[in-house]
């Protein structure tokens, strides 16, 4: 999410004067399946300005079309597409199956992928909460629950404070991979909690059955887009709603593998589509 403020104005501010630079040059600006907003009253007016200038917007959800459009954007062409990050292959069986050897977790198992990261608004109780449900689900289903840090070593620390918290058997990925090989890992999974962005895109993007953890609206829009309603904000985690989410992912009632399969196939040919795009405006 290039264009919000939420981190800071700071790199809003550097991205819109890049965009400001290009027209100036008289080069064409195309919003690569971007992700927009939050973005502040302040810088509202400054972000309308330029972002108007652009030739083309695709974005990677409606909450940031909704963004867009409560700016008031009207000139360029806007199009909903995708993150480009889903069409990336992971490694492959036997490279996951070396790396779980590696990390010596238990082979032939059921997994429950866990991403989670610090946050200065998490639950007073957010790591008791992660372990307890972690818990659930390794007593109610099954499931070795397995740590996946997307950013290391701030989401490994947090990860193992979990860990120490609970009383069933776990793991996590200590060591820092490609970006192939965490999505061969996350693929791997049988379900995935997850409170970082890409852990969610890589876990949809294999057909895994998610959970979102919400911190940021960038999370929220990209499980609405997908059709996915199982998530829960960090601020104030309902662990009975977490375990009752646990169990429809299991549920023989619910296909929500096949569903999540074939949303993630519709994604990959929009995320494509943004290549064609850029294709097509080089052309004209």
């Amino acid at each position: 999410s290039l264009i919000q403020d939420a981190t800071s104005s700071h790199s809003l501010y550097y991205y819109l004067w890049v965009m400001h630079q290009a027209k100036k040059l008289g080069l064409k600006v195309y919003l690569y399946a971007n992700g927009i907003g939050p973005i502040k009253p302040k810088n509202k007016a400054i972000v309308l300005k330029v972002t108007d200038k652009a030739d083309l917007i695709t974005l990677r959800d409606r909450m940031s079309e909704n963004v867009l459009s409560s700016l008031g954007i009207s000139k360029p062409e806007v199009k909903i597409t995708a993150d480009p990050a889903i069409i990336l292959e992971g490694s492959d069986d036997k490279r996951i199956d070396e790396i779980f050897k590696q990390e010596k977790i238990e082979a032939g198992k059921k997994y429950l992928g866990i991403s989670i990261r610090s946050w200065f608004k998490n639950d007073e109780e957010f790591i008791e909460k992660i372990a307890l449900i972690a818990d659930y689900a390794a007593e109610k289903h099954g499931l070795v629950p397995v740590f996946l840090p997307m950013r290391y070593p701030v989401d490994l620390k947090y990860s193992e404070l979990v860990l120490e918290k609970m009383k069933q058997k776990g793991y996590i990925i200590s060591n820092q991979h490609s970006v192939f090989d965490t999505i061969g890992i996350v693929r791997r999974m049988d379900a995935v909690i997850g409170m970082r962005l890409h852990t969610l895109i890589y876990a949809a993007s294999g057909g895994v059955p998610l959970i979102g953890l919400i911190y940021d609206p960038k999370n929220q829009g990209f499980m609405e887009y997908i059709g996915q309603d199982r998530m829960e904000n960090v601020e104030n985690i309902n662990t009975e709603k977490m375990k009752k989410y646990i169990d429809e992912l299991f549920s023989e009632d619910l296909n929500i593998k096949k569903d999540t399969e074939e949303k993630c196939q519709e994604l990959k040919d929009l995320a494509y589509y943004n290549a064609y795009l850029a294709k097509e405006l080089l052309e004209k």
